[in-house]
């Protein structure tokens, strides 16, 4: 068994699209085969520059730390998976109070589901930070998963 980090990257942007209010459209590498609840069609890779306000993208993770674990050959791969929700600019005080439901929603949408649909053994949003461009806003949030691999 090899890692699952596609279908759990695609994963988080369709719990996401399922369970976050507010969410206009995904975005995810789309390779997992996963169908994007929003459109009903596959999960489209993120674009150039976001199409809508309140469009979420799952990014690739950033790397990963590999344990061995157990005498059997497996191994815990622990990733960070970047989330994007791209948020309308307006001015930065607009910004912020229209970001910060999306703190609770968030946390809501992955609390209740820490095996991410079975695919890790546990699933945590550790950081979410704001920033501005002159363009748009948006909330970063980062999703920490560990999944169990054998080679």
């Amino acid at each position: 068994m090899s890692s699952q980090i596609a279908a759990i990257v695609d994963y988080s942007a369709w719990r996401a699209a399922v369970y976050v209010p507010g969410i206009a459209a995904i975005r995810a590498p789309g390779t997992s085969g996963l169908i994007d609840p929003l459109t009903g069609e596959a999960i489209l890779p993120p674009a150039d520059a976001p199409t809508v306000p309140f469009e979420h993208w799952s990014e690739l993770p950033i790397g990963t730390v590999i344990d061995y674990n157990t005498q059997d050959g497996r191994m815990a791969y622990t990733w960070e998976i970047p989330m994007r929700l791209w948020l309308a600019r307006a001015d930065i005080r607009n910004l912020r109070s229209v970001a910060i439901p999306f703190y609770a929603a968030y946390l809501s949408a992955f609390m209740t589901d820490p095996n991410i649909g079975g695919l890790a053994v546990n699933a945590r949003l550790s950081r979410f930070e704001v920033g501005v461009d002159d363009k748009w806003g948006w909330l970063d949030i980062t999703l920490e998963v560990q999944e169990m691999v054998t080679e």
